[in-house]
């Protein structure tokens, strides 16, 4: 087998594994997600409060909100993640703004909504 041959082999043998090389592409796509609609110029990954909340293991995490003027607790679960994405105002973590964005159901969709969801749950495990 030639050197060429056995390189073309090993890139298609890598392409199809989906380890091209291109960074990009070995991202997370709830990852990809949260970076191309800017969420992440106010929400943090690794913990760092900012304009807004860190998603730094929420999932399942106890949320002081204000809601209707009432503060309460919740458990962050994946309904209220998903309400908090799409519905942003119906509950404001306590200590911050309300602020984000309120486009978001008709900017993500129902798809990329829940390809977000699926990643912020796989790195809020604790």
């Amino acid at each position: 087998m030639t050197l060429l041959r056995v390189a073309t082999t090993l890139c298609l043998i890598f392409s199809l594994m989906g380890c091209s090389g291109n960074k990009n592409q070995e991202k997370p796509e709830g990852l990809r997600l949260l970076e191309f609609n800017g969420c992440l110029a106010c929400h943090s990954l690794d913990g760092t409060t900012n304009i807004g909340p860190s998603l730094k293991g929420v999932f399942r995490s106890e949320v002081v909100v204000i809601s209707n003027d009432e503060k309460k607790t919740i458990t962050a679960d994946r309904e209220y993640m998903k309400r908090a994405i799409l519905h942003p105002e119906a509950d404001i973590v306590e200590g911050f703004q309300a602020g984000m964005p309120t486009n978001f159901m008709t900017q993500l969709g129902e798809k990329n909504t829940n390809t977000i969801l699926d990643y912020l749950e796989s790195i809020g495990k604790k």
